[in-house]
């Protein structure tokens, strides 16, 4: 037996580790694209326990939680709500705050044109409405790469030595601006740590941090938000109250598109950095495969030499023809009717039927929204009659294999909160027994729903049943 000294046994250790994640992470994501049902569940879990999360954090700050994708933020004058490409809104809560409507948020966008492609870039802030039309105005700390977040059709303007060194503002209307970030501002604003960036647009207040976002909780930046609008003096929103002007257009952001040299040295210093990543990845697994090999070989058990039999081995001559087995008939694939309706719907094992009867669509109660205001999103609970009428239990996630289509085209998947009870989680239902119960789904404003699908076995059933609402 051969001693093994630790400097060897290390790296042997470390690579099977990296290899153990990386194989491992590669199998989720497959497992979880296929929709097989234990990762799809796990997957679902955390994010319902992030969004309970989320929620409480809301409640606690007297707001309502509505999650993704709010159509009233998206359409804000504000020059950072319209930075990148592929913008989405994420983690959304609105209500009243310090005697204002507020809105918090985290936006993700994507930076093309990057050095080394296109870059996802997250920002996590806080929109306050104040009774007032201004124009825009950008206030930000002074960086190195502030550079390239020049506003196009704004201007510099200079306040105080003391406070130009350290904040660049930017605006549309530098008169104005010279009211409005009065000595009582420029003190307030220096007292502040460097991470903060404010926006001033139209009736919108806006606050949000250049990086280091968790380290301040949601009240930290909504009394950040209502501190600035607090000090916007009440002599310039007397002059230019709301209405008083439309809405400005968001400004453009950042540097010139980059020239044709600019682009192809970008893509030389791109091939020569994957060139480089390829190698040290090829020496990464080529010593990991030389370690297993030496491994293999180290432990390979000595040479056994196996004498001939000393009887005759009898032959095998295979059939001179196999019978063909015709194949079963396969169930229907996608099975039609309407409400109060059942539907027989076979599953994966033998012995395995479900009926299947949609009950109906529940709306949670939202107030009337005023004239010309934007419709906002809501939740639709979809109530289901599952008996087992086959030989075996029935355990399925239901959830995970329904869908709602809009009268305008839209696919959505269900909720991952049930806002109607009972919710119809994870069953289990014994032969001749039946369970009922809500799905939750959140259609966006201006959708309707028309039909809704089923398939058991989390998807991986041979029939769907469809309901025309």
């Amino acid at each position: 037996m051969t001693a093994t000294s630790p400097g060897n046994v290390a790296p042997a250790v470390l690579g099977y580790g990296v290899l153990a994640v990386v194989v491992v992470f590669g199998l989720w994501v497959i497992l979880h694209a296929l929709h097989f049902p234990p990762v799809v569940n796990a997957t679902a879990r955390l994010r319902a326990r992030r969004t309970r999360r989320n929620r409480r954090a809301a409640e606690a700050l007297g707001l309502q939680y509505v999650g993704d994708d709010d159509p009233d933020l998206a359409d804000l004058p504000l020059t950072l709500l319209s930075r990148g490409t592929s913008r989405s809104l994420h983690q959304v809560s609105y209500g009243s705050y310090r005697g204002r409507d507020v809105h918090m948020f985290r936006l993700f966008y994507t930076v093309p044109g990057g050095r080394y492609g296109n870059t996802i870039t997250a920002r996590r802030g806080a929109v306050a409405r104040i009774d007032a039309a201004f124009p825009h105005v950008v206030i930000e700390r002074r960086h190195l790469l502030m550079g390239a977040d020049k506003l196009h059709g704004a201007e510099e303007v200079r306040l105080d030595p003391a406070f130009d060194e350290e904040f660049r503002v930017q605006t549309t209307d530098p008169a104005f601006t010279q009211d409005l970030v009065d000595a009582n501002v420029r003190r307030w604003l220096l007292g502040l740590d460097k991470h903060w960036r404010f926006e001033i647009a139209g009736p919108w207040v806006l606050a949000y941090r250049e990086g280091h976002d968790r380290k301040v909780s949601g009240r930290a930046l909504l009394d950040t938000l209502s501190d600035l609008a607090d000090r916007i003096p009440w002599i310039l929103a007397q002059q230019r109250p709301a209405g008083s002007a439309p809405d400005p257009d968001p400004l453009p952001i950042g540097p010139p598109p980059p020239t044709e040299e600019e682009l192809r040295r970008r893509r030389r210093a791109g091939k020569f950095v994957g060139a480089v990543a390829v190698l040290f990845l090829a020496l990464v697994v080529a010593g990991i495969v030389a370690g297993v090999v030496e491994s293999v070989s180290s432990s390979a058990p000595p040479d056994v030499s196996v004498p001939p039999p000393s009887f005759d081995v009898p032959s095998f001559a295979p059939p001179s023809s196999i019978p063909v087995l015709s194949p079963s008939p396969t169930p229907t694939p996608t099975l039609t009717a309407g409400s109060d309706h059942p539907i027989v719907l076979q599953g994966l094992r033998p012995g395995e039927q479900v009926t299947v009867t949609f009950l109906g669509l529940a709306v949670t109660p939202h107030p009337t929204l005023p004239p010309g205001s934007p419709p906002r999103p809501f939740d639709v609970g979809a109530k289901f009659r599952i008996e087992n009428t086959g030989t075996v239990p029935y355990v399925d996630y239901p959830a995970n294999g329904m869908l709602m289509l809009t009268a305008q085209g839209r696919k959505i998947h269900p909720s991952i909160l049930d806002s109607f009870e009972p919710g119809l989680g994870q069953v289990r239902v014994a032969p001749g027994d039946q369970v009922r119960g809500f799905v939750t789904f959140r259609v966006r404003g201006g959708q309707s729903p028309a039909t809704v699908l089923f398939q058991p076995d989390s998807g991986f059933a041979p029939q769907t049943g469809r309901w025309d609402v």
